[in-house]
């Protein structure tokens, strides 16, 4: 489960190389094993960039922004995400616009969330290889039993 940063400074390019060298040590030493990858947050921004990947089976992104321009203009976040995301970093959205996604993906987004606002899926283009959940009233992070509700739907999909 991906979550926070991982490597400071060039948000959105090194934390993403040092997993993905991490991941492709993992797979190469685990050939036969079937992974799937979970990220929330800024870590379902990351995972959602290894659908242009081989390596992992399915990708489950929680609370996860798709479009860097998007957010930059509508999410709550904007201003930390603009100091810390490179200006080259890439993007979910930019992965279906090149038609690189590769890999099952699956969002999981609160219709409340301000930090991740929902309306940045209308922008994505369609495509079979990923699947998007809004759930009504969720915000960013949920406890109680929308948490239960969030697991169930996870394990769903596992």
């Amino acid at each position: 489960m991906l979550n926070y940063p991982i490597v400071y400074g060039n948000g959105g390019i090194s934390d993403y190389q040092f997993l993905k060298e991490y991941f492709w040590e993992y797979k190469r030493q685990n050939p036969n094993t079937e992974m799937v990858l979970l990220g929330e947050s800024y870590g379902g921004y990351l995972a959602s960039l290894f659908a242009a990947e081989y390596i992992f089976r399915k990708i489950i992104a929680i609370s996860a922004f798709t479009s860097i321009a998007y957010q930059e203009l509508f999410s709550s976040e904007r201003s930390w995400l603009k100091d810390y995301l490179s200006e080259n970093a890439l993007d979910f959205y930019t992965l279906c616009r090149d038609n690189k996604v590769n890999t099952r993906t699956i969002f999981i987004n609160g219709s409340r969330d301000s930090r991740v606002p929902y309306q940045q899926f209308l922008a994505l283009p369609f495509m079979k290889k990923f699947k998007i959940n809004i759930l009504p009233g969720f915000t960013h992070r949920e406890s109680g039993t929308r948490l239960e509700y969030v697991f169930s739907l996870i394990k769903q999909e596992l």
